[in-house]
């Protein structure tokens, strides 16, 4: 199953929560930004909220493709907590399953 969620703005465990309680299971696949850096001023997420994130989006098991709006740095981040858990997608990019 795949979940599609567009920009979550910081939701995305609240969405996969909700998710698991209708179909029983989360998704193996997630396609979505996570909304994690103000671009307005440029602040990204302390390491800590994003390394509890990291954590618990790994408990879910599913494999992540996330979006500009996550923000770069956040995103790096991410990407060092997660491995090969999640990746980036941009435009134009595709994805083959």
């Amino acid at each position: 199953m795949t979940l599609v969620v567009g920009c979550a703005h910081q939701g995305i465990l609240d969405i996969l929560e909700c998710f698991k309680k209708r179909y029983r299971e989360y998704p193996q696949i997630v396609l979505g930004g996570f909304h994690l850096t103000s671009h307005g001023l440029g602040e990204v997420e302390s390491y800590e909220n994003l390394s509890r994130l990291a954590t618990a989006l790994l408990a879910t098991h599913s494999h992540f493709f996330t979006f500009h709006c996550t923000g770069s740095k956040a995103y790096q981040t991410l990407k060092e907590l997660m491995g090969d858990s999640i990746n980036y997608l941009s435009t134009g990019q595709e994805l083959k399953m």
